[in-house]
């Protein structure tokens, strides 16, 4: 399931089109039963508001891909794995943390995996930020999200379905 996806090329663009948070969420579930096949746990809490982006699915798998790879070669089996999301003022939060193996605290790491992350995310007009000490490694992804269309449209809705049904008898 988890191999390599480099962003190298300068000439990648990214094929835009609109996902549903619940893609993203769907990509986390997968890739969290992915690592528990490999014994860790993990603590996912999701919103129950959903919204709309504009993302390359694609990348959004890869990004995913490269987070959870991480996590089965340097996490530590033995601390859950948390990855909590939020949609607040139009931008969808991933934030995904996990302990380090105590024998990788002081390996170095080119971080290719979270350069690429950072560039695939910047190429969806997102961000990407990271943080990490001997014994922990948090990332925060963020991105612009439209609201449901069910939020933003509920008066047009209302004429189609139910305000008006006196009207229809």
């Amino acid at each position: 399931m988890f191999s390599y996806a480099l962003v190298s090329e300068e000439q990648e663009t990214p094929d835009m089109s609109w996902l549903s948070t619940d893609y993203i969420f769907q990509c986390i579930q997968e890739n969290c039963d992915f690592i528990s096949l490999a014994g860790f746990t993990t603590n996912v809490k999701i919103p129950e508001v959903t919204g709309i982006l504009l993302s390359d699915k694609t990348m959004i798998n890869r990004i995913f891909t490269n987070l959870f790879s991480n996590i089965l070669k340097y996490g530590d089996k033995g601390t859950p794995v948390i990855v909590r999301s939020s949609i607040r003022k139009q931008r969808f939060t991933v934030t995904v943390s996990n302990a380090i193996k105590q024998e990788h605290s002081d390996v170095g790491s080119s971080n290719i995996g979270l350069r690429n992350v950072q560039r695939m995310m910047q190429m969806m007009d997102g961000q990407r930020k990271h943080h990490q000490t001997a014994r922990e490694t948090i990332t925060f992804l963020r991105i612009q999200v439209q609201p449901s269309p069910l939020k933003m449209y509920p008066e047009s809705l209302k004429l189609h379905f139910g305000s008006h049904s006196d009207d229809m008898l």
